[in-house]
């Protein structure tokens, strides 16, 4: 699994290549089986193939860096109804912690199918009026999925040393 998990990067240039249906149902229901606070399973799940309304998205997304529009958008959907509870601030955080999961789910499941993924963040509410947002909910998160451009060079991936961002039994520098 491990493996796996290194191999796993974000994808910049897609080609023309379209993503089968039951391709999409497969990105889609392993999201639906990710887990969530309380099982709770906050979200809705926007598909997009319009090339245009593609195209409008990501240009409302921070992070937006493709060469080429990717084939397919997931927005995420998120109900931001304040909760009644005494504990208001945990259960908004937690209901950004719950939107990553399945995120991260549907690039590991695009990635077993041979498909490219990019995990986008909208800026604003543009997203919210292109999609028809209701006021009550928020899209947090967006990915672009697609079939990578192989004649694309891709940055070298690195990261920190364990060493580096590990702690035992207490925080120090």
């Amino acid at each position: 699994m491990l493996d796996f998990i290194k191999r796993r990067k974000t994808t910049y240039q897609f080609s023309d290549k379209k993503i089968q249906g039951r391709d999409i149902v497969k990105i889609l229901e392993a999201a639906r089986w990710a887990p969530s606070s309380k099982n709770s399973q906050p979200w809705k799940f926007i598909v997009v193939k319009n090339k245009a309304n593609i195209e409008k998205i990501v240009s409302e997304c921070y992070y937006n860096l493709f060469h080429t529009t990717p084939q397919l958008i997931i927005a995420v959907v998120m109900d931001t109804k304040t909760p009644v509870r005494r504990l208001e601030s945990l259960e908004m955080e937690l209901r950004y912690i719950n939107m990553g999961m399945p995120v991260v789910n549907m690039c590991y499941e695009a990635q077993m199918l041979g498909i490219g993924s990019c995990i986008l963040r909208p800026l604003g509410n543009e997203v919210e009026k292109i999609l028809k947002i209701p006021n009550n909910k928020k899209v947090p998160i967006v990915v672009g999925f697609g079939y990578e451009d192989k004649k694309t060079k891709q940055p070298k991936r690195t990261r920190k040393e364990l060493r580096g961002i590990v702690r035992y039994e207490r925080y120090s520098e």
